[in-house]
């Protein structure tokens, strides 16, 4: 008899508690309903792409007696907050510590003599190849895609034959 009435204050309690608060009681029993907290995440990369506008120095005068000077750009465009280092390569006809363009039919090959910079034409030279030259540092605002400027000079009299004349340089952003 004891047990009998045990069990019955065992279950009228149970009952007065799922009418008190319904929810909770059936919760904790595995009754309906049933919650959980979803964790949404993401995580962003540091990206970045380059690209590049010609340093076009159009058609040399040998007989100038001053400089030649000419822009292009880097773009570049990176994920917001990444810090990227500009480096320009010395260009595939470099020689004796100098960036040159080769004539492009003239045999045998001629070479005109440039050179790039980070600040000004005949500045700071942009390239860690080059003797004095350094890197740019840029570290992007947003998403949005910046040009840097690439300062050209071409030295006054140089002794060449009429022809087109190119190089090309590797530029490389590394973040």
């Amino acid at each position: 008899m004891n047990i009998r009435r045990i069990l019955v204050s065992v279950l009228t309690a149970s009952a007065l508690a799922l009418l008190a608060n319904p929810p909770s009681v059936l919760a904790a029993l595995g009754g309906s309903p049933q919650t959980a907290n979803l964790t949404v995440q993401a995580s962003v990369a540091a990206r970045c792409n380059v690209s590049t506008t010609t340093v076009n120095f159009s058609t040399y005068d040998p007989t100038v007696a001053s400089p030649t000077d000419q822009n292009g750009a880097v773009t570049i465009q990176c994920t917001k907050g990444t810090v990227a280092t500009i480096d320009l390569a010395n260009g595939s006809n470099f020689s004796g510590g100098t960036r040159r363009m080769a004539s492009q039919s003239v045999l045998p090959t001629e070479f005109l003599t440039y050179g790039l910079f980070t600040d000004s034409p005949g500045g700071t030279a942009w390239g860690t190849g080059i003797a004095g030259g350094t890197t740019k540092l840029y570290t992007a605002p947003n998403a949005t895609a910046t040009n840097l400027t690439v300062f050209g000079r071409m030295a006054a009299g140089q002794d060449v034959s009429v022809d087109s004349y190119q190089d090309t340089v590797v530029v490389t952003a590394t973040f």
